[in-house]
């Protein structure tokens, strides 16, 4: 045999070892995914950057938390230049002067990452010690401290019960502003 024989044999040997480590390689990544689709399948999930389970997160402004917010699932988008998450079963305290605490549960939420602001949506629930407010949907400006809603919502508490077809609540003054439709029954003794 001549020495480009032998040159043309060992280059094919190199070939087809390579070729076959890659067909082996292939056949045990496809092997661990058909095991684990839950890997592939939560990476490319609804075109997300990034999908987080279990989302725990923290707003503060001058060394105050303002907000904690957890949520079941969360999927970081990048919608033009806004980036935003899709959060999924939240719920978020507010904290508040004099420890009494806002808590909010919703069933899901879009959080603007870039202004703190967000918006949730599906059987809305606000509760403190004092009232608890129910709505579809509640939106949140993180710059003025501001909860508002322009969809009908309830305020209950144990001498009182609002419903109008706007409510805006400013979490710093703890003030409430009812609009269109207000009806309300307040009870028990009252002194004018």
């Amino acid at each position: 045999m001549s020495d480009t024989s032998k040159k043309i044999k060992t280059i094919l040997l190199i070939l087809i070892f390579l070729t076959l480590g890659t067909v082996i390689s292939i056949f045990i990544g496809f092997r661990i995914l058909s095991k684990n689709p839950d890997i592939l399948i939560d990476t490319i999930k609804n075109n997300a950057t990034l999908s987080i389970e279990n989302l725990h997160q923290t707003a503060t402004r001058d060394g105050k938390q303002e907000w904690t917010l957890d949520a079941k699932s969360a999927r970081l988008i990048q919608v033009q230049a806004e980036s935003q998450s899709i959060l999924e079963k939240l719920s978020i305290v507010f904290y508040l002067e004099n420890q009494n605490n806002a808590h909010l549960t919703a069933d899901h939420g879009v959080l603007e990452n870039d202004t703190s602001n967000f918006t949730v949506t599906g059987k809305v629930v606000l509760m403190n010690p004092d009232y608890n407010l129910q709505t579809e949907e509640l939106r949140y400006n993180h710059k003025d401290r501001i909860l508002y809603t322009t969809l009908p919502a309830d305020i209950s508490g144990e001498f009182l019960h609002f419903s109008a077809e706007k409510i805006t609540f400013h979490l710093n003054t703890r003030q409430a502003h009812l609009e269109g439709k207000v009806e309300g029954t307040i009870r028990g003794k009252i002194q004018l």
